[in-house]
């Protein structure tokens, strides 16, 4: 079965200085992951770096099989601010 999500290698950095080193992670269909870090920082380095919103040292992050390229319009993604990116194109799909 291919997973949700599957995370390899990836590192991140910021002006110089690594701010995520060689990450991996799977997450199987169906299953709920929350991000936890008991230090300051990185969540959100590291959800953006998956969602391509900046750009990775190294890695490879595919949902579904597929790139975030590919996958863009269905994923969903609320911003970590007070302001509202229009451009942004997702959706959000209400099961009936």
């Amino acid at each position: 079965m291919i997973p949700a999500i599957q995370i390899l290698e990836l590192s991140v950095s910021y002006h110089g200085q690594k701010a995520i080193q060689r990450v991996d992670l799977i997450v199987e269909k169906g299953k709920l992951v929350g991000i936890y870090r008991t230090e300051w920082g990185r969540k959100s380095t590291f959800v953006k770096a998956m969602l391509s919103l900046i750009s990775k040292d190294s890695g490879t992050v595919l949902f579904g099989g597929k790139s975030f390229k590919e996958m863009r319009v269905s994923i969903p993604y609320v911003l970590q601010r007070n302001e509202i990116d229009w451009v942004f194109p997702s959706r959000c799909l209400i099961p009936s």
